[in-house]
């Protein structure tokens, strides 16, 4: 089953191509590895393929749906990445960074269930 596939995809930015003629396709259970020197386009390509960067040309495709159409719940649901940029968290306690991949299960006020909230309340207490 192919869970990741692009065709034709450029990534790059403003009307700066990176890296062009993408073709992937990616099924369950594979591991994929890109390898490239520093300035490559590696982040790049991640980004775009996490729908957190627009393609310059080409499709991108998450379980066959276009991964542009998936509303940001459903893109939570099924595809998490973390980049090696430093973020600072400011003043937020190690509940509430766990909490936040919890997103897409939180009820229309943002509250995770209590059975989840409690579970994770216990492995943050340290």
């Amino acid at each position: 089953m192919k869970v990741l596939q692009t065709c034709d995809l450029a990534v790059g930015y403003g009307t700066r191509t990176v890296v062009n003629d993408i073709n992937l396709d990616a099924l369950k259970g594979q591991f994929i590895c890109l390898l490239g020197p520093n300035g490559s386009g590696k982040s790049t390509i991640l980004r775009c393929l996490a729908g957190l960067l627009a393609p310059l040309r080409g499709s991108v495709y998450l379980k066959g749906n276009q991964l542009y159409t998936l509303g940001p719940g459903d893109l939570a649901r099924t595809m998490a990445v973390v980049l090696t940029e430093r973020l600072s968290p400011g003043l937020l306690t190690a509940f509430e960074v766990v909490a936040m991949g919890r997103y897409p299960y939180t009820d229309f006020w943002g509250h995770l269930p209590k059975k989840i909230g409690a579970k994770l309340k216990r492995l943050c207490a340290w």
